[in-house]
């Protein structure tokens, strides 16, 4: 890089199929669903994240908003390779108005971000694109929608 070439580190992209397999894949936490919640310096919001065995590397984050309870996010995260990580679908609750770019639809409410061949080649966030949900409502009613849909078991040693 220092004899003047610039050379952007790019993403690849993640095709609809290999993005459906990945959610499709069987998934085991060993570390159950009960995980350990930590709270940065001068951040509102606790965070956690869960392990998960599974035929591609990924692993679910969590953040839940310390004030306001219906303010949350479940996310399913993809290492492509070390240090590059893609969210596969984001689980919100209802922190206000959602705005699907592409489209300008407008989404209130609790709402599923999944990542798109689409989102990713129009830059912004791969998984920008959102749909309003009525199955979930609360934190602890999207895990159990989350842990159903990306077909995760709890396996304890």
């Amino acid at each position: 890089m220092g004899n003047g070439d610039s050379h952007e580190l790019r993403r690849p992209l993640l095709k609809n199929e290999l993005i459906s397999k990945i959610i499709a894949a069987p998934k085991i936490t060993t570390s159950g669903l009960d995980p350990k919640w930590r709270r940065q310096k001068d951040q509102a919001h606790w965070r956690a994240e869960l392990q998960l065995e599974c035929a591609y590397p990924c692993r679910i984050a969590l953040r839940k908003s310390i004030d306001n309870p219906l303010n949350f996010s479940i996310l399913l995260i993809y290492t492509q390779w070390v240090g590059r990580d893609v969210i596969i679908v984001r689980y919100n609750g209802d922190h206000g108005l959602h705005i699907n770019k592409r489209t300008g639809e407008r989404i209130r409410g609790p709402h599923i971000h999944m990542i798109t061949e689409e989102y990713q080649r129009h830059g912004g966030k791969p998984e920008g694109f959102a749909t309003a949900t009525c199955e979930y409502r609360t934190f602890d009613e999207a895990l159990a929608t989350f842990i159903s849909d990306m077909s995760v078991r709890t396996w304890k040693l």
